[in-house]
């Protein structure tokens, strides 16, 4: 990831493309694996910035390459705290064990406050971000194929029904 590209933060207008920091740990591989499957189709759409680790994870998962913030290994939490700093992500969302003594050693704490700091919007435990991701859609970027079945369908019902009126399912 260049400087550059992370240095600005895009816009926080609804049904945008957004700049997504996911924070995870070892600890909460299988809710990250779970959650990013069930939202792949929300996720796979927007820009996520993250660690090596959690990259690889979400590459399988949503089926996108996504370039790890560290340049040299450990150094993932120091990386994503430059970028929240520069103003260079919309959201942060934590799915990491969240106890008390484990937060404050990973790091995460540290990033949490760091974001409420700048302004940012932060989401803590998978059941939190799930509340989240439908207001993530960006109903405009559907994918072409479906676009074109649709208008398919439109198509058709205006040739066989007669009907002038197109109504969104």
């Amino acid at each position: 990831m260049t400087e550059e590209k992370i240095s600005m933060r895009t816009t926080t207008k609804p049904g945008s493309v957004k700049r997504i920091v996911i924070v995870s740990d070892e600890k909460s591989r299988k809710d990250l694996i779970e959650w990013s499957y069930s939202y792949k189709h929300i996720l796979s759409l927007h820009e996520i910035v993250t660690s090596a680790e959690t990259a690889e994870i979400l590459q399988g998962t949503l089926n996108k390459t996504i370039e790890p913030v560290e340049k040299i290994p450990g150094t993932s939490h120091r990386e994503l705290a430059a970028i929240i700093r520069r103003g260079g992500a919309d959201l942060v969302i934590f799915l990491s064990d969240t106890s008390a003594t484990n937060i404050i050693e990973s790091g995460a704490f540290k990033l949490h406050q760091l974001a409420i700091f700048h302004g940012i919007a932060t989401v803590s435990g998978r059941t939190t971000a799930e509340l989240l991701m439908p207001s993530l859609e960006i109903k405009d970027k559907a994918p072409s194929a479906i676009l074109s079945v649709l208008n398919m369908i439109r198509h058709n019902v205006i040739l066989m029904g007669g009907c002038r009126k197109w109504v969104a399912m």
